[in-house]
């Protein structure tokens, strides 16, 4: 018995330490304290220890009362040691000796759970304490919007920061952080008696807040997986209660396919893929300047060529080049973009995402006004540090516009330089974005200048102060626009919890801003109200473009529309819509 009862012992803190590790590590977001399921695996690989001392003890009795009283008293010793109220000579008396392995081996088990017993028993305490205090706080903002941060890290403190100063009255809880962590932000400390912090997510019940106020899930840990998983749970938890927001940061495509495949009841759900949103941001930014700084073609000042150029196609590179395809998709404009990689499958990649964006019936095309116009070269293989980079970029004509995504801001910020030095050189000057997250780059190079004072005039973008915020990453202003453009035929519900419609409408309400910024006539007139001319333009400009942001998502036309295949029966030119098809695109 002595051995059986020492294995199992064994085997229950085993289990408990490997049940923490992911807890300890960050890994998990389930509502399990670290401290209770250590308290709980010692306490009962105590009482299994202490059954043979006292089987021994009352032998002699009856097998039932001796059952019963071994395992009680059993209990109550190890209550006695939690609360350090035991005497270890009590047990080096009790456990035999005649055995010296299972003696020593007993003794040191035994020894370990009394000197981790009571340090169990003070954390849970300060943990119980602690938590009893953060749920009084939370219960005294019961009539206030609250904003839950999945961690504190930099992007989460600038968006918090931003919340707080444009919400004076909501609260912002803070989750798997603690007082001290909170203190070391000066920003946050200024807020302080507006900030709570939870030990993990399910710490409090949210349920309980009062239904009239919002509460917005704000999932943005460095582990997007985690973020996603966090999501789904929350979305399992909290899907009945109305006014509740939930933000999961994650760019991946199964992201997406997972959360439109749940039932999302009455929660607002949103993807946040980082670098499209950082996409969409720039255009709504800087975009107009796209086409103010077009290059007239021939002297011509009614025909005008943008220029593009891409650099990397990572994450925010492919973004940019398949936003670029639709967004400069404008009457009296020719669009061309040349994107570099360093990848040698960096074409071929991009083309199985874009098939018939990139086929020769579409791309380079520019003899039908009814159809998408652009000519994207991809140069895969080409290294921006190399010669073979700067021969082919110099030999663009008319370069109008250069965006960086090296996936590194110390290799976007040099390659940017470079590219201005280089294209100086031949005294052309286009606009530079690079992306630049850290704060303290940006601070740095934000006025760039040489030995003579001579601006590089480039513009640094991403950097998370100013990204991360309200009206920006959320709740921006075009986000308003796209959703009141998707009420036009579409419920609310289905724009939040559908990707293809959020994304779908975003980039229409960009593209009808340009459309304002370059003067197309008519396009402030509501479309009964515009002549035969405008309508017609303005409809034949938007199936373009249409049909460019339709084939930079992947589909392809096939009679049947099918969603799963991503197929479409109206990507065709305009003449071969029918005239239902053709007034679907009134703007």
């Amino acid at each position: 018995m002595w051995y059986i009862c020492l294995i199992i012992s064994a085997v229950i803190i085993g289990v408990s330490v490997w049940n923490v590790l992911p807890f300890v590590k960050g890994k998990n977001s389930k509502s399990v304290s670290v401290i209770n399921v250590l308290l709980a695996g010692c306490m009962s690989a105590g009482v299994v220890m202490f059954l043979p001392i006292y089987n021994e003890m009352f032998a002699r009795e009856h097998v039932v009362s001796r059952v019963f009283k071994t395992i009680f008293v059993s209990a109550h010793h190890v209550i006695r040691m939690f609360i350090v109220d035991c005497d270890f000579e009590f047990i080096k008396n009790a456990v035999p000796g005649t055995d010296e392995t299972l003696y020593a081996v007993y003794t040191c088990v035994l020894s370990l759970l009394f000197v981790v017993s009571p340090i169990l028993t003070f954390g849970f305490l300060l943990s119980f304490f602690k938590n009893l205090t953060a749920y009084i706080k939370f219960a005294a903002c019961y009539n206030k919007d609250v904003f839950v941060f999945s961690e504190l890290n930099e992007k989460s403190e600038a968006l918090a920061l931003s919340v707080l100063e444009n919400n004076p009255s909501c609260k912002v809880s803070f989750i798997n952080t603690n007082d001290a962590v909170m203190t070391e932000s000066i920003g946050i400390r200024r807020y302080r008696r507006r900030t709570l912090t939870f030990k993990n997510v399910f710490s409090v019940n949210y349920k309980m807040h009062n239904p009239k106020k919002h509460i917005t899930f704000v999932l943005l840990g460095k582990d997007e997986s985690n973020n996603l998983k966090l999501g789904l749970d929350l979305i399992s938890r909290y899907k009945d209660r109305k006014n509740t927001t939930l933000y999961v940061f994650a760019s991946e495509l199964e992201a997406s396919i997972l959360i439109s495949s749940v039932d999302t009841g009455n929660m607002v759900v949103r993807r946040v893929s980082e670098p499209l949103s950082l996409v969409y941001n720039i255009l709504e930014k800087t975009g107009e300047k796209l086409f103010s700084e077009a290059v007239e073609i021939d002297g011509n000042p009614e025909k005008k060529l943008i220029s593009a150029a891409v650099v990397g196609l990572g994450r925010y590179g492919t973004e940019m080049l398949k936003s670029l395809s639709w967004f400069g998709q404008m009457e009296e404009y020719r669009l061309e973009i040349n994107a570099f990689d360093k990848s040698e499958n960096a074409g071929t990649h991009f083309c199985a995402l874009c098939p018939e964006l990139m086929d020769e019936k579409h791309n380079n095309k520019f003899d039908d006004e009814g159809e998408s116009q652009y000519n994207i070269v991809i140069h895969d293989g080409i290294d921006a540090d190399t010669q073979k980079f700067a021969e082919i970029l110099g030999n663009i004509q008319k370069l109008s516009y250069v965006f960086v995504a090296l996936g590194d801001d110390n290799k976007n910020i040099r390659t940017a330089v470079k590219i201005r030095i280089l294209l100086e050189k031949r005294n052309i000057h286009p606009r530079i974005q690079a992306v630049v997250v850290n704060n303290d780059k940006i601070s740095s190079v934000s006025n760039l200048t040489n030995h003579s004072g001579q601006s590089y005039d480039i513009d640094f973008v991403g950097e998370v102060k100013e990204f991360y915020r309200v009206g920006g990453i959320i709740q921006s202003e075009i986000e308003g626009d796209a959703l009141k453009r998707h009420l036009k035929w579409g419920e609310e519900e289905a724009f939040w919890k559908y990707e293809y419609n959020y994304r779908s409408s975003m980039a229409s309400a960009l593209h009808r801003r340009m459309k304002i910024a370059c003067g197309v006539g008519g396009i402030n007139l509501a479309p009964e109200e515009r002549s035969e001319e405008d309508r017609q333009k303005l409809r034949l400009m938007e199936h373009r473009r249409w049909n460019a942001y339709m084939r930079s998502e992947g589909y392809t036309y096939s009679e049947k529309r099918n969603n799963l295949a991503k197929t479409h029966h109206c990507l065709v030119t305009f003449d071969e819509l029918s005239e239902q098809e053709k007034a679907k695109d009134d703007d």
